[in-house]
C-alpha cells in the first residue's frame, strides 16, 4: 500500500460527486418579483422556464 492508502489521491482536490443531488435555496423575493409580469406587460412569461434558466446560469 502507498503512502495515499488504497486510492490514489485526487489531482485537483475533492468534488462532490453529483451537484445535481445538492439543495438548492429558495429564489429571493427580490428574484421573484422580477421574473413574475407586472400587470401592464402586453408580452407573454414562463416562469417555469425562467426559474430554469436562471438555475442553469448559476449551476
Amino acid at each position: 500500500v502507498r503512502e495515499g492508502g488504497f486510492e490514489p489521491p485526487h489531482p485537483f482536490g475533492h468534488r462532490n460527486l453529483n451537484p445535481a443531488r445538492l439543495p438548492v435555496p429558495p429564489l429571493a423575493p427580490e428574484t421573484l418579483k422580477r421574473l413574475t409580469p407586472s400587470s401592464n406587460s402586453s408580452h407573454k412569461f414562463d416562469v417555469t422556464k425562467a426559474i430554469y434558466q436562471f438555475a442553469v446560469t448559476f449551476l
